[in-house]
């Protein structure tokens, strides 16, 4: 009975994570149309920053505030996890639904059409620095992992840089209204259409238009303090969900005799960012597939400049087989998208399915020769 509380105090801490990435990333999207950004700024930048946020608050909270080995075990496995499955479930994830959309009648052609110069960009960001992480795995200086962190995080600075500066492309399609406002329109509906209002209830509606800053609300233009004060909710929820995360995930892995990395290797990427990875899904449906493999792309640059920095900055860095191999299936995945990228705009969905394999051949290995 004691684990089965923990199982669903984790479970309902992801449900808050997850709740605040849907926020976060709706309030993104709006304010990447409401600043006229590019298709690979939105898709490779805010969304994957969105969509990694409850990732990165897992290593983040577990290193700062936790003590011991299996907290420690639990950051690591966060860092490592995330680059991982992004680079084989979450790519899989894209090609599986190109085919499901193409045969359903959705899709023209299964292949997805990306715009070359954003995932490369991604992609030459994302492979020499996780190199440059697993090597660091083996065993360095105190002040060499300082240097290293710096040099990630002026690295992710240029990555982001490099998509602010790409023209926008005047896309116009619809956006998903944004929750905020969405909500502020609920909660005063019957206050502002009611014809018998009194001083009271007058007072009250204009509160509440205070606080929700509505005004005129037009969902087609939501203001942007309302963005933001979407974006500082969702920044709320993810933490606190992050921190309430760690704290059952350590107790159930005491209680099942589970190593805590292994957990957080598999457990942690799959349940926090896999979800909301559900927006490619949507944007693959759509024909947007630059954005959808951006979110992808985007987030793995992000996994390895952001989180492996405070792990450098934070842990020992020494990397343990299974974390070790995880960092090099990762490489040998993306390592595989970048090829052929190099020779066509358009990827083959049966390419991005081969991750699928890989994570299922490191599963194994981990579950029993690495065990």
């Amino acid at each position: 009975m004691f684990i089965f509380l923990h199982v669903l105090g984790a479970l309902f801490a992801l449900a808050v994570i997850l709740a605040g990435c849907e926020l976060f990333t709706n309030a993104i999207e709006w304010l990447g149309r409401r600043y006229e950004l590019s298709e690979g700024a939105v898709g490779s930048v805010f969304a994957a920053v969105g969509t990694a946020l409850p990732e990165t608050a897992v290593p983040l909270v577990a290193l700062i505030w936790g003590k011991g080995p299996d907290q420690t075990d639990i950051g690591m496995g966060a860092i490592l996890g995330a680059p991982f499955m992004l680079a084989t479930l979450g790519l899989a994830l894209n090609g599986g639904a190109a085919l499901f959309y193409m045969r359903k009648g959705r899709r023209e052609t299964s292949e997805l059409r990306v715009s070359p110069h954003a995932l490369r960009t991604d992609l030459l960001f994302f492979a020499p620095i996780y190199a440059a992480a697993l090597l660091l795995g083996f065993g360095v200086p105190h002040w060499v992992r300082v240097v290293a962190a710096i040099v990630f995080l002026l690295a992710y600075a240029t990555h982001v840089w490099i998509h602010m500066r790409r023209p926008y492309e005047g896309d116009e399609s619809e956006l998903e209204r944004l929750h905020a406002g969405a909500l502020g329109q609920w909660l005063t509906f019957g206050l502002e259409n009611s014809s018998e209002e009194t001083g009271e209830k007058k007072q009250l509606w204009h509160e509440l238009e205070h606080i929700f800053l509505i005004g005129s609300y037009d969902p087609a233009a939501p203001r942007t303090k309302l963005i933001l004060l979407q974006l500082i909710v969702s920044l709320a929820l993810i933490v606190g969900g992050a921190k309430l995360f760690v704290m059952n995930l350590n107790v159930v892995a005491l209680q099942l005799g589970v190593s805590a990395l292994m957990l957080s290797l598999v457990l942690t990427p799959i349940a926090t960012e896999l979800p909301e990875k559900m927006n490619s899904v949507l944007w693959v449906r759509a024909d947007k597939d630059t954005l959808a493999l951006g979110n992808i792309t985007g987030a793995m640059v992000f996994q390895s400049c952001i989180p492996v920095s405070i792990g450098l900055l934070l842990t020992p860095w020494r990397l343990e087989p299974r974390g070790m191999i995880s960092a090099v299936v990762a490489l040998v995945a993306s390592q595989i998208v970048q090829v052929w990228m190099m020779r066509r705009d358009r990827l083959s969905p049966w390419l991005l399915l081969l991750g699928l394999p890989l994570y299922v051949v490191w599963f194994v290995l981990a579950t029993t020769v690495l065990k």
